[in-house]
């Protein structure tokens, strides 16, 4: 039987030429061993060509394994936001079985998990403390609460820098 050190390529033993495989088509390369003859120049440039290809199909098989996670998270924020509107837990009437424009708002943002219910809640609680009349408030106020809030802000990061 032969051992390694009795197979010759390019004058390398069995395991050079294993190992020269691995950094090869890992995308290594680190240089420890280059081809010396026209056959091993183009034994390499296949094998650069081969794990090249084996790294793209690796980065391309892992998408639709996210693709599928996220429609899964998106599945169960669904199921989530549905079982909220069945429940009327966002304030909708009484035993109603439609849906107004805002809860269908909250209802996609949640299912996409884009966002909270809970910083809804806090988004409808600051709304509210604008004191609308008939659902809506003056931009004037609203403008004047963005001021406040980055005038606000402004101190309280200068008091930090001293």
């Amino acid at each position: 039987p032969l051992q390694s050190s009795q197979v010759s390529f390019q004058g390398s033993c069995l395991l050079q030429a294993i190992y020269m495989s691995i950094i090869t088509l890992s995308a290594v390369g680190l240089g420890a061993f280059t081809p010396v003859t026209e056959s091993g120049m183009i034994f390499g440039a296949f094998m650069m060509l081969f794990g090249s290809a084996a790294l793209v199909d690796l980065v391309g098989s892992t998408e639709p394994m996210m693709q599928s996670h996220a429609y899964e998270l998106r599945e169960e924020h669904t199921e989530e936001a549905l079982q909220k509107l069945r429940e009327n837990t966002w304030g909708g009437e009484e035993g109603k079985d439609q849906v107004s424009e805002i809860e269908f708002l909250r209802f996609a943002l949640i299912s996409q998990n884009l966002i909270k219910d809970r910083e809804i809640d806090n988004i409808m609680k600051a709304f509210q403390s604008l004191r609308p009349v008939n659902g809506k408030i003056p931009l004037a106020v609203l403008e004047a609460a963005v001021k406040h809030d980055k005038d606000h802000q402004e101190s309280a990061e200068s008091l930090a820098g001293k």
